[in-house]
């Protein structure tokens, strides 16, 4: 609500003052799901069985481009440049223009639509509604997630995509400019994954360390112990 009425004043819609001054905000809890790797063969398993086929491809999108659901399902052909695989996004939830490259994945997606689509619609998910396009499908993924992914949810998919990019070594800069976050703070939820690899490296140096040496845990060297007579055997 903040935000509402300070953009309204800054655009000339609001003249007054601003009702939320000095108003505490609530502290917003970083959510950190996202899609798992023992998960993914799953879902894309139900992904290729699904019959709504706008639905399944807006899913394989929002996975191949970390776009935020409401530019995914606004998508315009306009928008898309095959030559240089690139796509240009009018306004985000910052209001600034944002360009993202199109991975070869997210091409084939998009010339698969291309192919059949209707020449005289300009939406990339067309839809008899009032916008033109496919707004938020809450009962499509309601029905997709079923009980396997019932704690999942459609934002999770932008943020799989970054997840993977930290698990990949990248930057958090590199992801926040796909993300197309104005502040490096914005980011740091992807931070904690970047430490991953970190304690796997850690893990398998302390394992080496304990074979020559009993600074394993009581339950841990009994385990080794165990697996230890199960090869003499």
């Amino acid at each position: 609500m903040c935000n509402g009425f300070s953009w309204g004043a800054k655009y000339g819609y609001y003249n007054g003052e601003n009702p939320c001054t000095g108003v505490t905000k609530f502290k917003t809890r970083s959510r950190e799901r996202f899609i798992r790797p023992d998960e993914f063969k799953e879902l894309l398993a139900k992904l290729r069985e699904e019959k709504n086929i706008p639905f399944r491809d807006y899913i394989y999108l929002s996975l191949f481009t970390g776009a935020r659901q409401a530019n995914v399902l606004s998508m315009r052909w306009d928008q898309i440049d095959f030559d240089l695989a690139l796509w240009h996004i009018p306004i985000t939830k910052n209001r600034e223009s944002q360009t993202l490259p199109l991975t070869s994945l997210a091409l084939q997606v998009l010339k698969d639509r291309y192919d059949k689509r209707d020449k005289s619609n300009p939406w990339v998910f067309p839809s008899d509604g009032r916008s033109g396009h496919l707004v938020e499908p809450k009962t499509a993924w309601k029905k997709f997630c079923g009980k396997t992914f019932k704690d999942l949810r459609m934002h999770d998919l932008r943020r799989t995509l970054s997840s993977y990019m930290v698990m990949n070594n990248q930057s958090l800069q590199i992801i926040g400019k796909m993300l197309g976050h104005k502040s490096p703070t914005a980011t740091q939820i992807y931070s904690r994954l970047a430490f991953d690899p970190l304690k796997q490296a850690m893990e398998a140096a302390q394992v080496s360390m304990a074979r020559s040496t009993e600074i394993l845990p009581a339950s841990m060297a009994k385990k080794q112990r165990s697996q230890r007579l199960k090869r003499v055997k």
